[in-house]
């Protein structure tokens, strides 16, 4: 089979034939593994899916040949979300956790299949952006998400002379969650705990409703901060018209999707939240700029978190401030040069975290 054929390549070739060529396989992993990026996107929403002895058998039989064959971690981290010690499949285990030892320096850090640490800093380092700002233009703002997040973001940008106003779209992909959004007063009284008594809008709809890109064209935004915990689609993001800034927890490009603080640790590059446009995609749109955090005496991941989040308003405020300036350019936020991480299995967040303590 031709190379250019694996492209099609679904979970169903994988699983449904008794017979694979894996000598094909393997020459696909090692010279395009580009090919096989949406069946490694499709098997991680089939973790939890039943399988016969004879297909799970396969499933790890492919992750263990991409990770041995591309040293791409992913590739070890669904390996390992599949993996039972009922599936005999020891040998394949093995080969799997003497790779990884493989693809580790002397601190720990795993290999990043398409750039050193080295390039990343050098990446980050060219596109710092200079600390002064000016702000020519006084935008339309729009927040979009919780307002418990907003209070702190609303009194900054008043003071710097931006106006703004809040939207609230009560809707969580956790159904007890999405309860408790749904409870106005409870939303009125956690806001104001958090110091935000600013007015907001209330739209009940789900979050594909066009309804919503109605009201929000309406309102004339300029440019937009979220914070939604959805999949946001055009009639919300198509609605600013300068864009809708999302706070990424990892440096862009190389590291989108999820777990992108333990993805950070566990290559040993810096932890940087990314503040970028949202366009169609997994974390894509043109990046505003990387931000900087001071981690000192910080030894957990969720302490790392913990950080991120408590430097918010001083990123969004900045990141509005540069998209009022005459003199802003955007970082390219070029798709080649990153991957697009998924959940990270305990195993691999422990090791991250050890590496963090020293151990």
């Amino acid at each position: 089979m031709q190379i250019e054929a694996y492209s099609n390549f679904t979970i169903q070739d994988l699983t449904k034939k008794e017979n694979h060529d894996w000598a094909a396989i393997e020459l696909a992993f090692k010279s395009s593994p580009a090919v096989f990026e949406n069946t490694l996107f499709k098997l991680h929403f089939k973790r939890n899916a039943a399988y016969n002895a004879a297909q799970k058998k396969a499933i790890l039989k492919f992750l263990a040949s991409g990770y041995v064959n591309t040293n791409d971690v992913r590739y070890f981290n669904e390996f390992l979300w599949f993996y039972n010690d009922t599936d005999n499949a020891g040998d394949l285990k093995e080969l799997c956790y003497s790779n990884f030892k493989k693809n580790l320096d002397k601190d720990g850090k795993h290999s990043f299949p398409l750039a050193t640490r080295e390039e990343v800093k050098q990446f980050v380092a060219k596109h710092k952006r200079p600390d002064a700002i000016t702000v020519n233009n006084k935008l339309n703002v729009g927040l979009v998400g919780f307002p418990v997040f907003f209070g702190n973001i609303i009194r900054e940008l008043h003071k710097a002379g931006f106006n703004v106003q809040q939207v609230f779209i009560p809707f969580h992909p956790n159904k007890h969650i999405r309860r408790l959004l749904s409870i106005g007063l409870l939303v009125k009284i956690g806001s104001m705990l958090k110091k935000n008594s600013f007015k907001y809008d209330t739209l009940n709809y789900q979050p594909k409703d066009e309804a919503i890109g109605t009201h929000l064209a309406a309102k004339n935004f300029d440019i937009g901060f979220h914070k939604l915990n959805f999949i946001i689609r055009d009639n919300i993001f198509g609605n600013f018209k300068k864009g809708l800034i999302n706070d990424h927890w990892g440096i862009l490009p190389y590291l989108r999707g999820k777990s992108t603080i333990a993805y950070s640790v566990l290559f040993g590059f810096p932890v940087m939240p990314t503040m970028h446009l949202i366009a169609r995609g997994i974390d894509m749109g043109d990046i505003i700029g990387f931000y900087e955090c001071d981690y000192t005496g910080v030894t957990t991941i969720n302490g790392v978190r913990d950080k991120i989040r408590s430097t918010l308003t001083g990123r969004v405020v900045d990141a509005i401030k540069r998209l009022s300036s005459n003199d802003f350019t955007f970082i390219t936020n070029n798709a080649a040069m990153g991957l697009t991480f998924y959940e990270i299995h305990p195993w691999l967040y422990k090791h991250a975290e050890d590496t963090l303590k020293g151990a």
